[in-house]
């Protein structure tokens, strides 16, 4: 039950993550290695943010607005992952793919309405609001693609994956361990080693600390 409780918590930082990977998509990572917390005060501030983002949406779905359907699909299409049954990865990013979509409409449907005018009193600021809307889409696009060429280069093979994970989650000792092997099947032995030890250190570090939780743990008659 502990543990289920942790990983639930867990998911108020992950979904808080996926939010913001909604609006900007960089840095991407395909392996976190996030440990789940250890209480809720380490994840007060995102939880506080989805329970608003959760109510909000709620509010909106009793109205029957459309904008609720939406958020709705967002976060009920996490539930399965976002729960307190508890999976080996806290977070993996195509867990968003489904509810990416209910995300996308809104976006794009908000920005329809107000290319559309609404919101602009006058018929020159409806034109305006167009043409400032019409050019910070189109840099965003630019940018947007710009960033999914780059991405895909992550994967030209296994060694630079394992680096972009490295990169951005040091403390992952699985990516760790993979980059190491990739570096030894490219006869990178040396560097190999360097990253070997890294995992062996955490590897033990995290056993002691296991160990002395056991220890300290009170005893079950």
């Amino acid at each position: 039950p502990g543990h289920n409780m942790a990983y639930f918590l867990t998911q108020f930082r992950v979904v808080a993550h996926y939010v913001r990977l909604t609006f900007w998509p960089y840095p991407l990572c395909l392996q976190y290695g996030w440990e789940a917390v250890s209480g809720l005060r380490e994840v007060l501030a995102p939880a506080l943010a989805i329970l608003l983002l959760f109510g909000a949406g709620m509010g909106l779905l009793w109205r029957r607005h459309p904008a609720g359907f939406l958020l709705a699909w967002f976060l009920v299409i996490l539930t399965p992952t976002s729960s307190v049954f508890p999976i080996p990865d806290v977070i993996f990013e195509h867990r968003m793919y489904l509810s990416l979509a209910g995300a996308t409409v809104l976006l794009i449907v908000g920005g329809f309405n107000l290319l559309a005018g609404r919101g602009a009193g006058t018929e020159r600021g409806r034109s305006a609001l167009r043409q400032a809307l019409g050019v910070t889409a189109g840099l965003l696009i630019v940018l947007c693609m710009g960033l999914t060429i780059l991405r895909n280069r992550d994967y030209r093979s296994e060694r630079v994956v394992w680096s972009d994970v490295v990169a951005n989650q040091p403390g992952n000792l699985s990516a760790r361990n993979d980059l190491a092997v990739a570096l030894c099947e490219q006869g990178e032995f040396e560097l190999a080693q360097e990253h070997f030890d890294f995992v062996l250190r955490g590897t033990e570090a995290a056993a002691r600390a296991m160990s002395s939780n056991w220890r300290a743990a009170p005893a079950v008659v």
